[in-house]
């Protein structure tokens, strides 16, 4: 969290975009870790969430597995499937075809979905 938001290189997306650590957790480990909680298993790092365009504040960081993080990324597709709203993964799953196979069918119309946004999460779309 500190080398993603504070230092300044050539290859620091976090710090080009703004997202900061507050000062609350900048001044002390201490009460970031009353708010966070130690790392439930070495499989966990955190996560911006649910607001992954925020900032690293109470209320918008978690201890999160890989799989989380990966469902929370900004270039992921959700389509509509079954009367739910899914992620294009899930839906080839459920579909028994292809990652590939559901993009073609979104790109071509015949799974209707939205990519996901900085704004949006799956939780809101559901």
């Amino acid at each position: 969290m500190n080398a993603r938001c504070r230092y300044e290189g050539r290859h620091n997306r976090y710090a080009e975009r703004g997202i900061t650590i507050c000062q609350k957790w900048q001044d002390s480990f201490d009460a970031f870790l009353a708010d966070v909680g130690k790392k439930p298993t070495p499989a966990h790092s955190l996560d911006r969430f649910p607001d992954r365009g925020g900032n690293y504040e109470p209320g918008n960081v978690r201890w999160a597995t890989t799989q989380q993080q990966a469902d929370n990324k900004g270039n992921r597709i959700v389509v509509r499937l079954d009367g739910r709203h899914v992620f294009l993964k899930e839906a080839a799953d459920i579909l028994g075809i292809t990652v590939p196979a559901a993009y073609g069918r979104y790109v071509a119309g015949q799974l209707v979905g939205t990519k996901l946004d900085s704004d949006t999460t799956l939780g809101a779309q559901r």
